[in-house]
C-alpha cells in the first residue's frame, strides 16, 4: 500500500486518458492532494514496506 493516489499516463500523448488525467493531476497539485503523477514508461518502486 502506498500513502497517496496514482495518477498514470501523466504528459503522455500516445494514450487516449492522457488530458484527462495530466488535468486530474494539476487539480490534485492545485488542491495540495498528495499523489505520483506517472508518465509512460515511468514506475513506482517502493521497498522496505510490510
Amino acid at each position: 500500500m502506498i500513502d497517496r493516489a496514482l495518477v498514470p499516463h501523466v504528459d503522455s500523448p500516445d494514450h487516449p486518458e492522457s488530458e484527462i488525467l495530466t488535468a486530474v493531476a494539476a487539480r490534485y497539485a492545485a488542491e495540495g492532494v498528495p499523489h505520483h503523477a506517472l508518465r509512460d514508461g515511468q514506475v513506482l518502486v517502493v521497498d522496505g514496506v510490510l
